[in-house]
């Protein structure tokens, strides 16, 4: 039983894989896509490039883990309309994926995330990355993986991937697993 859990984003987008086969939840493992322009392209065929780069290496980790739920942090926006619509590009990718691989996609506010994983709303990132090393078997071990500047992206995934232990469809699918161990 694995969770994707995501950071969206266009330029830096912020996996995590949280195992719940055994009973401490454990980190199969993290990292940042980066999607950097190609200042040599049209701004429609290179978004489109940087989708598709999203697109294959989510599929990846799809292929491979094949997550029971997809959790991220929840959509928000800003002033700005270019990092706005960006973000929104990333959204559309993550939302068609959940569609094709018939995977739900839960959303958490970053606020909610904190407040479930550190019982602070306004907990620092270093904060809830530390609580996170606590909660959770093997973290350190993949964020140190990961450059220091880009490993909150993977932090914050993994954050909204804790937070749904206590959500209905998480703790449903918890249950069956349980019910199926003891049948075996």
């Amino acid at each position: 039983m694995v969770i994707l859990g995501l950071d969206p984003g266009f330029s830096s987008l912020g996996w995590s894989l949280l195992d719940l086969s055994k009973g401490r939840p454990r980190l199969l493992g993290a990292g940042v896509i980066r999607t950097k322009p190609d200042r040599t392209m049209k701004r429609c065929d290179d978004n489109a490039r940087r989708i598709a780069d999203i697109t294959k290496q989510l599929s990846t980790l799809n292929q491979l883990y094949e997550p029971i739920v997809i959790v991220a942090e929840a959509q928000s926006w800003t002033s700005f309309v270019k990092a706005d619509r960006s973000l929104a590009m990333a959204w559309g990718c993550l939302s068609a994926l959940g569609e094709i691989w018939a995977v739900p996609i839960l959303q958490f506010r970053p606020q909610d995330i904190k407040k479930k994983i550190c019982n602070d709303a306004s907990a620092s990132k270093q904060t809830l990355e530390n609580t996170l090393i606590n909660l959770v078997d093997d973290v350190q071990v993949h964020l140190d993986k990961i450059t220091k500047t880009q490993r909150n992206h993977a932090a914050d995934a993994l954050g909204a991937a804790m937070a749904a232990l206590d959500h209905d469809l998480v703790r449903m699918m918890i249950n069956v697993r349980d019910k199926q161990r003891r049948r075996a």
